[in-house]
């Protein structure tokens, strides 16, 4: 039987131009990364979808995972993508079928405030 697989996010924003997805996971598998990578692009057009006036918004992911090579606790991977981006339909549709959407993170407490989950109120600057 396979190992379970659990996953923690936490969502911030900067100054409306940052969105930060931080990620921690209890494998280090490549699937997983690969797995995070869309995460990043899911959450990326998802912004701009809600808000096309965040076009301009980076979004960056760190996944944390458990060192691979027995000298580090922790490996790190990083990604990320900013302006304009489309997922093909069958990967989005994948993408959503693993992560949800933005709106199920938010029911699931990832996002940093809680009460402008998304960032979208007037003047938030975080």
């Amino acid at each position: 039987m396979p190992p379970a697989i659990w996953w923690r996010f936490r969502h911030y924003l900067y100054f409306g131009r940052v969105h930060l997805i931080v990620g921690v996971t209890n494998l280090n598998e490549e699937a997983l990364r690969e797995a995070f990578g869309y995460l990043i692009q899911l959450r990326h057009v998802e912004r701009i979808e809600r808000s096309p006036t965040q076009a301009g918004m980076m979004t960056v992911g760190v996944l944390l995972q458990p060192g691979g090579d027995g000298g580090r606790p922790w490996d790190t991977t990083a990604g990320m993508t900013e302006g304009a981006v489309t997922l093909d339909p069958e990967i989005r549709a994948g993408a959503e079928r693993i992560w949800g959407t933005i709106a199920d993170a938010a029911r699931r407490g990832e996002m940093a405030d809680p009460v402008d989950p998304f960032g979208f109120a007037s003047g938030s600057e975080k």
